[in-house]
């Protein structure tokens, strides 16, 4: 565990030392970290709302067949 840790932050580590050399003014640079933290930003709102829909809908599958079996384990009169 240690060693993927490293390997991250080595990552992140190396990829900011590389926008903050690469040859572009600051304000461009800012910029353009600021439209890329927004896209991921919105990748992660999108992709979060999609697993919260299929697992609803995975918890209403759930409750639907929970309650077909108990009406069919309920003696008729």
């Amino acid at each position: 565990m240690k060693i993927v840790l490293s390997f991250i932050i080595g990552i992140a580590v190396g990829a900011a030392a590389a926008l903050m050399f690469a040859p572009s003014s600051g304000e461009d640079l800012r910029a353009k970290m600021h439209a890329e933290a927004d896209a991921r930003t919105q990748k992660f709102h999108a992709d979060w709302q999609k697993g919260m829909d299929g697992m609803h809908a995975r918890m209403d599958k759930m409750q639907a067949d929970i309650s077909q079996m108990r009406h069919k384990d309920t003696p008729e009169a």
